[in-house]
């Protein structure tokens, strides 16, 4: 019996990367759920661009301030303040391996607030 080929061993690699990739906003949305009911809906908001703004509240929560003034030390503070509001704390992750976890982080990082094709990107179910 010969093993298979190296093309047919990455494609099943790839599959399993790819399901594994599909499961991970699943499996974060269940652990904010267990922690919070309220906690979806709450992140859910985050994503709405209020009138008169550019930006959804997400991205300004998410932008970092540039200048180092007073003002803007204690905007900081209250923007830190704002983001510990959600106890994401709580929010039990162990189930999920760490380095997707940091892809994860990653990705958010270096995305913006958006919706596609009806999904939300931030892996938050709709309520």
């Amino acid at each position: 019996m010969l093993p298979p080929s190296v093309s047919v061993l990455a494609r099943q690699v790839s599959e399993a990367w790819t399901a594994a990739e599909r499961r991970l906003p699943e499996a974060v949305a269940r652990a904010a759920h267990r922690a919070d009911p309220g906690l979806a809906p709450t992140l859910a908001q985050l994503l709405v661009v209020p009138k008169g703004r550019r930006v959804s509240e997400l991205e300004r929560l998410r932008t970092p301030l540039v200048k180092s003034t007073c003002t803007v030390m204690v905007r900081a503070m209250e923007r830190v303040e704002e983001i510990s509001a959600f106890a994401l704390g709580q929010v039990s992750l162990s189930r999920v391996p760490v380095n997707r976890l940091l892809t994860l982080a990653w990705y958010g990082q270096l995305s913006k607030a958006r919706r596609s094709s009806g999904r939300r990107s931030c892996g938050v179910p709709r309520c």
